[in-house]
């Protein structure tokens, strides 16, 4: 699912996706009006838990408190990395950021895949790095030109990942992922 901001006029600016087991909206425990809305981009459950539920869980158990507080500031440093290439990045550098994000995000704690499903369409894709889904298509095309990336029937083959690296300026630090210096490749299947 994504969550997204709605101009007055009706565009949409996804600022950002989360994936199967992420707690979607967990800053709403601390402010319950929302700054964005959440958005289906595939079938989607939705597992929804009381805040004070939530809040007595925190009150009881530090540990739970602090995964909570650790949760949110990654969701902040997430945020700010799409500011960041949405101001300063390329479209290629862009979409190929946004790439590298989701192969640390599906490899998990000490790995990235190189090959996973990311059933997002052209006009997502462009949702999320703010460009138009005709310049979707094009740099996804240039990322393929460059023997990068390749995304055929919404999954996504990684082919050179220290150049997909370089070419988006991609530091995954601001994940937070126990990844040590380097991961471990795996190229499982979705």
């Amino acid at each position: 699912m994504g969550r997204f901001g709605q101009t007055a006029s009706g565009q949409r600016q996804l600022t950002g996706i989360h994936l199967s087991g992420d707690m979607a909206d967990l800053l709403s425990v601390v402010r319950p009006t929302g700054v964005g809305a959440l958005l289906a981009l595939t079938e989607t459950t939705i597992l929804r838990v009381p805040h004070r539920a939530l809040r007595a869980a925190a009150a009881q158990f530090p540990a739970i408190a602090e995964a909570f507080w650790r949760h949110c500031a990654v969701d902040t440093a997430t945020l700010m990395q799409w500011l960041l290439n949405i101001g300063r990045g390329d479209a290629v550098g862009r979409l190929g950021h946004l790439m590298c994000e989701m192969a640390m995000r599906f490899g998990g704690e000490r790995e990235y895949r190189l090959q996973f499903d990311l059933p997002l369409t052209q006009e997502q894709l462009a949702d999320a790095t703010g460009i138009t889904p005709v310049h979707v298509n094009r740099s996804l095309r240039r990322l393929r030109e460059l023997k990068l990336v390749t995304i055929c029937r919404k999954r996504v083959d990684i082919h050179d990942w220290d150049g997909l690296v370089s070419l988006s300026g991609f530091d995954p630090d601001y994940l937070a992922l126990d990844i040590g210096n380097r991961p471990k490749v795996r190229l499982l299947s979705a």
